[in-house]
């Protein structure tokens, strides 16, 4: 009985180093796969700010010329 329940240990080890190991390799897919979608997305996220900001900036001096009235 001890041996079967050493043989069950140690398959217990065995099978949960093969899950640590296949979980990390699937957070590093992961996270290969977020650097891929950010680095297709970065250059129109810069576009958007380039188009936005300067509506911004007038909308401020606006706001601001407006409360010295």
């Amino acid at each position: 009985m001890k041996r079967t329940l050493e043989v069950l240990g140690a398959e217990e080890e065995v099978f949960g180093a093969g899950l640590e190991h296949a979980m990390s390799r699937m957070a590093q897919e992961g996270r290969a796969l977020t650097n891929m979608a950010l680095l297709f997305t970065a250059p129109f996220i810069g576009l958007i700010y380039i188009i936005v900001f300067p509506f911004l900036g007038f909308a401020a001096l606006a706001r601001a010329a407006l409360q010295r009235s």
